[in-house]
């Protein structure tokens, strides 16, 4: 916990605290029951009955799921932990100037001409033959096979208003129906000059109401030349809450947190920077996470082809979910089943391997798709994580 310039706050050494959770949460991998995350860690003896130790829970799990214990699935969690075993568990951040997506941009450049931008499709029909995507505007593009890498919030849009014009197995229906996107804000509040704590980098907050903009990041002071910005997180429902609110008002639910915390004599923010993933209707949502209502099973079943038809994207991903390396292997993995069932697997020999011998078996693995469409998917994760 971080000492504040206001002095109301108690200053807490949360370290006994994390390193509980830390430890009961690596005994849950050993549990092979199909029950929530939450209800395993409890099972370890973790009772979360104290502020610091929701705050504790907040910042290890719904920071990075963007949606509490008790909502996701421990064997979906244990499926995509696997695949750290050689990926490792190191994050970076990224300083280039051009951004992120600089990175989609080279990759797609040799077919760069072969690529529409701004299209909008608005609903897909296949058969045993051909596979046919309708443009606004354009009317209908056809080949031999198609694939969507629609986000998992826009394949539900899709199922619901009937813009599925093909056969789906109830298997196919049941994954789409039960998988779920997360909802996570991360808001750039930026300020003329620096008045925090600069030997710290993320506080958490402990408040009654928990996911009340429960994070200050200000990690970015390390990095040469840096503004004075810092970054609040909100998650799940609270991320929804928020959702509703115009720019103005979580401008203002921002300055009072930071008010709170630091004193009413800072300066006022300069502006804030954010995007609404979750109302966007090409994402509805950020990334897709583990809900406890989805099995492994069907999970697995999102990448399984319906004839003519691929659904590919992060989404699809058993063990790197919500990933843009996952995107970059769905695509991968689809390539070289099209190829191959076009009989030109020979072409499929370029393609990087994502497969490692220690991922175990999965269908999630076994579909493939076309290296167009592979930096299709990773051109809209790019953008999706941004």
């Amino acid at each position: 916990m971080d000492t504040n310039s206001t002095g109301q706050y108690n200053v807490v050494d949360a370290r006994s605290v994390t390193e509980e959770f830390d430890k009961l949460f690596d005994k849950i991998f050993e549990n092979k029951s199909n029950i929530s995350v939450g209800d395993a860690l409890r099972y370890e003896g973790w009772n979360p009955d104290t502020l610091l130790k929701q705050i504790v829970e907040w910042s290890k799990f719904n920071y990075f799921y963007a949606t509490t214990s008790d909502r996701s699935s421990l064997p979906l969690l244990i499926a995509e932990y696997d695949q750290y075993k050689f990926e490792g568990e190191s994050d970076f951040m990224v300083t280039d100037q051009r951004g992120y997506v600089s990175i989609a941009h080279c990759i797609a450049e040799p077919i760069s001409n072969r690529i529409e931008l701004g299209a909008v499709v608005t609903s897909i029909d296949w058969n045993d033959e051909c596979f046919c995507a309708h443009v606004a505007g354009q009317g209908r593009v056809c080949g031999d096979y198609g694939i969507t890498t629609f986000s998992i919030g826009v394949l539900q849009n899709f199922l619901e208003n009937g813009q599925f014009n093909g056969t789906l197995s109830r298997r196919k229906i049941d994954a789409i129906k039960y998988s779920e996107m997360a909802v996570y804000h991360s808001i750039s509040v930026g300020f003329p000059s620096s008045f925090w704590n600069t030997n710290t980098d993320i506080i958490y907050r402990t408040e009654a109401r928990l996911g009340y903009y429960p994070v200050i990041d200000t990690s970015g002071k390390g990095i040469p030349g840096s503004p004075a910005i810092v970054l609040m997180a909100v998650t799940g429902d609270e991320a929804k809450r928020v959702s509703g609110l115009t720019k103005d008002e979580i401008y203002d639910e921002i300055m009072d947190v930071m008010r709170l915390w630091y004193g009413s004599d800072i300066p006022n923010a300069t502006d804030i920077e954010y995007y609404d993933w979750y109302s966007d209707e090409f994402y509805r949502g950020m990334f897709s996470n583990i809900p406890l209502n989805l099995t492994l099973e069907e999970k697995e079943n999102l990448a399984v082809p319906e004839g003519r038809l691929y659904v590919s994207g992060e989404g699809v991903m058993v063990y790197s979910t919500g990933t843009v390396h996952a995107a970059y292997c769905s695509g991968i993995d689809s390539a070289t089943d099209i190829l191959e069932k076009k009989g030109l697997s020979e072409r499929s020999t370029f393609l990087p391997k994502c497969e490692d011998k220690t991922t175990p078996p999965s269908s999630a693995y076994s579909m493939r798709m076309s290296l167009i469409t592979f930096i299709m998917t990773l051109f809209s994760l790019f953008l999706l994580l941004l």
